[in-house]
């Protein structure tokens, strides 16, 4: 932890969706991982509706690729 890999994973993963022409990403995790939620809180990503699949409470965060406000 703290070496920016999972950043750097990050920012690869949106640059790709970019380059494939999608309007929107969207990410899942553990709504217990700080680590993870402060990561995509600070790359820009707008925290959705919690869900419950199971016993794993996950948060979402979605991340506009295009300009069109996918």
């Amino acid at each position: 932890q703290g070496r920016g890999i999972a950043g750097r994973m990050l920012r690869a993963m949106l640059a790709h969706g970019r380059t494939l022409g999608c309007a929107v990403a969207w990410v899942l995790t553990d709504e217990t991982n700080e680590a993870a939620n402060a990561l995509y809180r600070s790359a820009g990503g707008r925290e959705g509706a919690d869900s419950d699949p199971g016993n794993a409470r996950l948060t979402g965060y979605s991340f506009t690729l295009s300009g069109e406000g996918g």
